[in-house]
């Protein structure tokens, strides 16, 4: 390997050389085919210690871990490629005339100022991108400018496998990927001979990456700044998910031409660069190049291709669609299944609805029937309402009529109540002075709630007046017997006024006598105050008596002491003056009690015997009081046995009094009872509104389902409808990619001889051999489309150019 490069075979004759600097950086140049492994290869030297461009490219369709180019160095091939009419995906020459226009100066400048961009002053860099295969000749003269000793690496992949991962990212054809593969690996083999430079397979990389690099670094004389077993473990995670990048579909069959080449440049991969094979890949170069400038017209770049990431976006893009068509057909599914539940549901609530609503109308039934019931059993209520309220006005009108009767009589109750063997007979137990047996029996027949003070008055005049419209026989008979009632009751009234007279004298000799039994009683008391006082003052006087008597004694064996010792002290003189007058006192108050003692005696003697005279008048008093108790008990007796009677009729009244208020009571309560009815039919009736509306709502909404529902068909078909175009459209792509690659096959297989041959006359044997191989009649094509005749055009090139766009027909 030649460290002296030699004058680039693109660079015209007369193109000036650039000015070579003393060299004092390093840089490890990746050349290689788009998706040849370039990038896991400068990610693997990047970890090694090599410096990665500062403007890196991020991750993209088709490369999870990155595509490890410079984004500024990418730009700039792009600037040339264009302004050279060419393309990365272009697989003819790049144009050698270009290194002469007025735009390679400039973009020299372009090309060393995103060097300095990319890599600053690193004196070891990593430089990838696939683009300088085809501008080699350009960048050795930036790194000569820059001063960077440059050694390139040529990494290789299988042109089958670099096929098929194009056709899954872009969309290529598999022929038109081989044809790609040829013009950057042929170019970068001859563009770096003679310079320093390497090659590796990307499957090496794979199955023995500590094994390469050694190597590497072995022929390229390189010292790799770091290794380390942190780095052998990154090394490790990094290229075994790179290993997932080997395309699965089946591999396409492509030119002799790249298979010949891949396998000399895999040979040397394995065992070193032999120059005898250098001829046979310039054999292959040459006869490539001569294709090209054949085939160039009829193959233009990206013809073949959807661009970069094309397959994949082709592919998210069906995928995509079947994903929302199975989302319609699933969201469609759901809507039905909710439609259907919903429907289930409505059904069912219409249903509920009919059952509530015969409910509710048998239950208005039966409320009505009671209603029905309420009212006839208020009228009957109010019936006896009114009969009781007549019965009661008139009970009021005896009332009144039996008090103003009886009103002079209230004291008659002792002499009916004698008389009530007499009433009995008649009209059985009537109160006294008013009951009468037959009268009473007829009353209660007719009215039992008569007042019971008077009752046989009141049962009679009752029965006067409640049959004096019945015949006039029975009124006389009622009037005899009111005159012979009034005529007892005058008796009676006689007698009670005798009574009352009598009583009243009783009352007053009883008020009298208990007056002279109160003062004598009170005499007595105060004779006993002074019984007792006098009898605590002789007790008193005894017990002075007693004192005196001991003091006499004292005062004789005083007096005997005081003459015994007189004598002997006269100091005892005093003593005995004043004994003397206390003697002296002492006798005179014995004297004066027994004074008052003899006339106590003789008072207590007149008080006893007024006491004996006292007793005998309270005994008299006493049997008085015990003859008037007597009377009084009677009539007491008598007046209760009134009483007792009343309180029956009382009570008879008050049970009269309690069944209306019971009555009054069920009526308001059947008011309430209907009132609540009412309430309840309300009720009914607007739940049975709001049910209704409920229904409705369900129905609308049941309406507004069927429509969304239709809607969503509507929309599902849509989306079938593109689904089936996109798959149309990719069918036809993939006949179309096919029916190219079948005839690119024929004619890259035509004999090397027709290059040489006039061009007119290599179209028409090019035309037989499509028609023969049954892919394209040139003459039945022209036959189709008359315009094209018309025109004198190319029947093949106008089919590739604009028939296959157009969809005009293939005539085979």
């Amino acid at each position: 390997m030649s460290s002296s490069p030699p004058p680039s075979q693109f660079l015209p004759q007369g193109t000036a050389q650039p000015e070579i600097r003393p060299q004092n950086r390093r840089g490890l140049i990746i050349l290689g085919m788009h998706r040849s492994g370039t990038s896991a290869l400068a990610g693997t030297l990047g970890k090694l210690g090599g410096a990665m461009p500062l403007d890196l490219m991020g991750a993209g369709i088709g490369n999870d871990k990155g595509h490890w180019e410079p984004a500024g160095i990418v730009a700039v091939n792009d600037r040339i490629l264009e302004s050279a009419g060419s393309h990365w995906e272009d697989w003819d020459r790049f144009n050698p005339d270009w290194y002469a226009s007025a735009l390679y100066p400039p973009a020299l400048e372009d090309a060393r100022t995103a060097l300095r961009t990319s890599f600053a002053d690193a004196p070891f860099f990593i430089m990838k991108d696939p683009r300088v295969c085809r501008l080699v000749p350009f960048w050795t003269n930036v790194f000569a400018l820059e001063s960077i000793d440059p050694a390139f690496l040529l990494c290789l992949r299988h042109p089958a496998q670099v096929a098929a991962s194009l056709a899954k990212r872009d969309g290529m054809e598999p022929g038109y990927a081989g044809l790609l593969w040829l013009r950057h690996t042929l170019e970068a083999e001859v563009e770096t001979r003679g310079r320093k430079r390497t090659i590796c397979d990307f499957d090496q990389l794979l199955g023995n990456w500590s094994g390469l690099v050694k190597r590497l670094g072995s022929d390229l004389g390189v010292i790799w700044p770091r290794r380390s077993a942190q780095m052998r473990h990154e090394m490790d995670q990094f290229l075994s998910s790179s290993s997932s990048i080997r395309p699965s579909i089946a591999m396409p069959v492509v030119m002799p031409w790249a298979i010949e080449a891949y396998t000399i440049l895999r040979r040397w991969a394995e065992q070193g660069e032999d120059r005898a094979d250098h001829a046979k890949l310039d054999a292959i170069f040459q006869q490539f190049n001569s294709a090209s400038d054949a085939f160039s017209d009829l193959i233009l770049p990206g013809s073949r291709s959807l661009g970069a990431g094309g397959g994949h976006a082709l592919r998210d893009e069906l995928e995509n669609m079947r994903a929302a068509l199975a989302a319609a057909t699933e969201e469609r599914e759901n809507t039905v299944r909710h439609l259907q539940d919903q429907i289930r549901d409505a059904v069912e609530a219409r249903e509920n609805v009919s059952t509530v609503l015969s409910d509710r109308d048998a239950h208005i039934a039966a409320l009505h029937g009671e209603m029905e019931g309420l009212r006839q059993r208020e009228a009957a209520h109010a019936q006896t309402q009114a009969e009781r309220d007549s019965v009661m006005a008139r009970l009021g009108e005896l009332e009144a009529e039996l008090h103003a009767a009886t009103h002079s009589s209230a004291d008659m109750a002792s002499i009916l109540s004698d008389r009530d063997a007499h009433i009995a007979a008649l009209h059985g137990e009537m109160e006294a002075l008013r009951q009468r047996e037959d009268v009473h029996a007829q009353m209660q027949a007719e009215r039992d709630s008569v007042m019971a003070r008077m009752e046989e008055l009141a049962a009679e005049l009752h029965t006067a007046t409640h049959s004096s419209a019945d015949t006039a026989a029975s009124l006389a008979m009622r009037d005899a017997q009111v005159a012979i009632l009034q005529t007892e009751l005058e008796k009676a009234q006689s007698g009670l006024a005798d009574m009352q007279l009598r009583n009243e004298h009783n009352a007053e000799a009883a008020r009298q006598s208990a007056h002279q039994i109160a003062m004598l009683e009170n005499r007595l008391r105060q004779r006993d105050e002074e019984i007792e006082q006098t009898c605590r003052e002789r007790d008193e006087a005894r017990k002075e008596a007693t004192q005196l008597e001991v003091v006499q004694a004292r005062l004789k064996k005083a007096r005997a002491d005081i003459f015994e010792i007189a004598a002997d002290r006269r100091e005892y003189q005093v003593a005995a003056e004043r004994a003397e007058r206390a003697v002296q006192n002492l006798e005179r108050r014995l004297h004066g009690e027994q004074a008052a003692r003899a006339s106590s005696s003789s008072a207590l003697s007149a008080t006893r015997a007024r006491i004996a005279d006292l007793m005998a008048e309270l005994d008299q008093a006493r049997q008085d009081m015990e003859e008037l108790l007597a009377d009084k008990d009677a009539l007491l007796h008598a007046k209760q046995r009134a009483h007792a009677h009343m309180a029956a009729l009382e009570t008879q009244l008050k049970s009269a009094r309690g069944q209306a208020a019971r009555d009054e009571t069920e009526k308001q309560e059947l008011k309430a009872a209907l009132s609540r009815a009412e309430t309840d039919i309300a009720s009914l009736y607007d739940e049975t509104a709001t049910i209704n509306q409920q229904r409705a709502d369900a129905e609308a909404r049941y309406a507004r389902l069927s429509h969304d529902h239709h809607h969503q068909d509507e929309h599902v078909q849509k989306l079938v409808q593109k689904l089936l175009v996109a798959e149309e459209r990719f069918a036809t792509h993939d006949n179309h990619a096919k029916w190219l690659h079948q005839v690119n096959s024929v004619l890259i297989d035509s004999p090397r001889w027709w290059s040489f041959i006039p061009s007119g006359w290599r179209r028409r044997r090019q035309l037989e051999r499509l028609k023969e191989s049954g892919l394209f009649d040139g003459r039945a094509y022209l036959a189709l489309n008359h315009d094209v005749a018309a025109a004198g055009a190319d029947p093949l090139r106008h089919y590739l150019d604009h028939g296959m766009a157009e969809g005009r027909q293939l005539p085979r």
